[in-house]
């Protein structure tokens, strides 16, 4: 039994062919059963692959008329298998709002907040999920959140890029700020500051600020 594949088959063919047909009668039967050795095909088959080898050949199968080129060697094409699409556009929509109100929270830390997070904008009104799409949202993976995200989150960093002016590198040349880091048993009189909004991930409206500072050297 051989364990050739007929793509090697083939290239063993066209490789014998011209010895085969420049050959003697005593010859051409060597060779023929070397060929018969390697690929296990049918003596009379055999030879009229050597003997047509490279060449085109009309032949007729269920009174069709048919041209094959003898030895060509065609590689497969592999079918993309058709993928059932799970999220479509409602669960997009719903995830989008889910993600701007967690502040654009990446999918590994956005998944396990997912449940908690559907029943607060619903009872605010600001998503309708129906019961499957309510269903996919509370299955939804990390790496699925990322990949359905992946042309927002594009969208918003072009925005970020643009539109915004860089408010910090402003005031660093204006007012002199050190970082943790830079301050090695810094005196008293150095402080930490950091300003907290309490807004519930919606900055519209009234909320409150609250402005936070350690003194590092006395915390």
């Amino acid at each position: 039994m051989s364990y050739w594949k007929k793509e090697e088959k083939m290239k063993i063919i066209n490789k014998l062919k011209e010895r085969y047909r420049k050959a003697s009668k005593k010859e051409k039967g060597i060779i023929l059963n070397e060929l018969l050795h390697l690929t296990n095909y049918n003596r009379k088959y055999a030879g009229w692959l050597l003997r047509n080898a490279g060449r085109r050949v009309f032949l007729k199968r269920k009174g069709k008329k048919l041209v094959i080129f003898v030895g060509e060697i065609r590689k497969k094409k592999r079918r993309k298998r058709a993928r059932r699409k799970i999220y479509d556009k409602e669960v997009l929509e719903a995830l989008k709002e889910i993600w701007r109100v967690s502040n654009f929270l990446c999918g590994k830390r956005l998944a396990p907040f997912i449940p908690e997070i559907i029943p607060q904008l619903e009872a605010s009104g600001r998503i309708s999920p129906s019961d499957s799409t309510r269903e996919k949202l509370l299955r939804i993976s990390a790496a699925t959140v990322d990949r359905l995200l992946k042309d927002e989150k594009r969208k918003v960093a072009l925005e970020k890029h643009r539109g915004r002016p860089k408010i910090r590198s402003l005031v660093m040349r204006q007012i002199p700020i050190r970082t943790f880091s830079e301050l090695e048993n810094p005196p008293p009189g150095y402080i930490d500051i950091d300003l907290v909004y309490h807004a519930g991930g919606n900055p519209g409206g009234d909320f409150i600020h609250t402005l936070s500072a350690v003194d590092i050297a006395t915390d």
